[in-house]
């Protein structure tokens, strides 16, 4: 894709989007779920952004606090330079337009009841575009630019594959030609021979019509396939994040090694020397004090565990919220 690099599309600052935790007889709040926990980060016009990391590790609820499914609890989201954080349902709908979601699960985003064709006319009904025989064209070129064919578009849900059911879901994200699309593990709950047609149709889709992406997954194989550039989430946070092939050769972050160590290698013969990840993520109700990684991490000193390190520049583009990160670059140098 042709990635403005002078414009960032989409800006996120100290963005957190906090769960209250209801406890008691009168279920009165208790504690809070940290989900999003403090997020910066830039997406310039025109690029992938892959975000990767473990499940429970908050990536899929920034995508939808991004395109305000969530509302944040604190913080901006910058969108074309316009605060959209506050706004309310009213003053949204104009936004919506510009952003868009591609969910996950291609059998529960659609609804059972609705044919093809009420799926693909809706959004246009809701923003009040085009008569009704317009819409029925847009809907039959939408399916068209998914490759599906023009008599499928009477049929419901249940009458598709999972791969044609993603591409109704990515046709219906589509359909007010927005410029910012998160796509929330979309071939996750797809077969494997199914998620490169997939793929490969959102590279295609974007080249054609200029969209920008940000890409969820926790199969790293899957976002170095996709991604200009790569952040990598913990606990709420992102730990890591550079261009995607900076952070595939040389990942910086102890997380970030454990998850690519943890990947498999493409090369028969080829292995990573690297740490294993132990142990589960810790609840994001009672986060870790200091680095929120350091009692999975093997590189830990008593400073990781008293002081949050910040997300530093450590290389050009090459950003890393650790103490130590420098220290283990010359040790894990080849």
């Amino acid at each position: 894709a042709a990635v403005n690099a002078a414009f960032p599309l989409l800006e996120l600052r100290g963005l957190r989007t906090h769960f209250p935790v209801l406890g008691g007889l009168l279920q009165r709040p208790v504690g809070q779920v940290r989900a999003v926990d403090g997020v910066d980060l830039a997406v310039r016009s025109g690029e992938t952004l892959g975000l990767v990391g473990e499940s429970g590790c908050g990536k899929t609820t920034l995508g939808r606090t991004i395109v305000r499914l969530e509302a944040p609890t604190e913080g901006e989201i910058l969108f074309e330079g316009r605060d959209i954080a506050a706004l309310g349902s009213s003053e949204m709908r104009p936004v919506r337009r510009q952003m868009q979601m591609v969910f996950q699960d291609p059998y529960s985003s659609l609804n059972p009841r609705r044919t093809v064709r009420r799926v693909l006319t809706e959004p246009y009904e809701i923003h009040g575009i085009g008569s009704e025989a317009e819409r029925l064209d847009w809907a039959l070129e939408l399916l068209a630019l998914v490759g599906l064919r023009p008599d499928q578009i009477s049929r419901f849900p249940h009458e598709f594959s999972g791969g044609q059911r993603q591409r109704i879901g990515i046709a219906r994200a589509l359909a007010l030609r927005p410029k910012l699309v998160v796509c929330d593990e979309p071939v996750s709950a797809l077969d494997v021979s199914i998620q490169a047609q997939i793929l490969n149709l959102l590279l295609d889709l974007q080249e054609k019509f200029g969209l920008t992406y940000i890409f969820i997954a926790h199969d790293l194989a899957v976002v170095e396939h996709v991604s200009d550039r790569v952040a990598v989430m913990y606990l709420g946070r992102i730990v890591e994040l550079a261009p995607s092939e900076i952070l595939y050769d040389h990942p910086r972050h102890p997380y970030t090694m454990a998850l690519l160590a943890a990947s498999p290698e493409p090369e028969p013969g080829t292995a990573r020397r690297r740490a294993i990840l132990e142990g589960e993520v810790p609840s994001a109700i009672a986060p870790p004090s200091g680095c929120t990684f350091n009692p999975r991490c093997p590189y830990a000193i008593d400073k990781c565990r008293a002081e949050a390190p910040p997300l530093e520049e450590l290389t050009r583009a090459h950003f890393v919220r650790c103490w130590r990160a420098a220290e283990i670059a010359a040790q894990t140098a080849p």
